[in-house]
């Protein structure tokens, strides 16, 4: 879809489609459905469980923050101007290496799991990019309705949904990797 927005019959197709309200409804309840399941699923491990659960909010909190900041002092090449106009890839990179330093400090200190730095590395960068496109498929909710804020309660910060559209997308996909990866080990 983020993709599709990129072009001017996809965007005028996606605009028309976000702006069904049966697809705003189905999408949003598809996408809470899975970010509670899986945090309900990580939690259900107990205490590493919310260890971990901690370590992805925090890491995706820090690939923002890093994002931001990197993006302002040194954004030049958009990432979608079409969809958010001011995210760029210097921003990517910049919330990639607030997350990636995160990552390895936290290994070094807290040895998750049975996991090799490497593999706990992988799942920190997956979980960073799932940020990322989550943050870019709110943005297209708000551009198919041409607003630049989600809601009035946090002005200047794009409403509560830019506060936890990255951690929408970003959780369910830690989970399963976390999952998947204590099952084959």
């Amino acid at each position: 879809m983020i993709l599709g927005f990129a072009s001017k019959t996809g965007a005028a197709y996606l605009t028309s489609l976000f702006r069904n309200k049966i697809f705003g409804i189905i999408i949003s309840v598809l996408v809470l459905t899975i970010f509670v399941v899986s945090s309900v699923t990580i939690k259900a491990m107990g205490a590493p469980g919310a260890f971990l659960f901690l370590f992805a909010l925090v890491t995706v909190w820090l690939a923002d923050t890093g994002g931001y900041f990197a993006g302002k002092q040194f954004g030049k090449h958009s990432l979608a101007s079409s969809i958010s106009p001011n995210k760029t890839w210097e921003g990517v990179a910049g919330g990639v290496a607030f997350a990636s330093i995160w990552a390895v400090g936290f290994y070094l200190i807290a040895e998750p799991s049975n996991m090799s730095l490497v593999s706990w590395f992988f799942i920190s960068l997956l979980t960073v990019l799932a940020a990322i496109v989550g943050d870019l498929f709110e943005s297209l909710f708000k551009r198919a309705y041409d607003v630049k804020d989600s809601g009035h309660l946090l002005p200047g910060h794009g409403g509560m949904l830019d506060r936890v559209d990255s951690l929408l997308a970003a959780i369910p996909v830690f989970a399963f990797i976390v999952l998947l990866m204590s099952s084959l080990a």
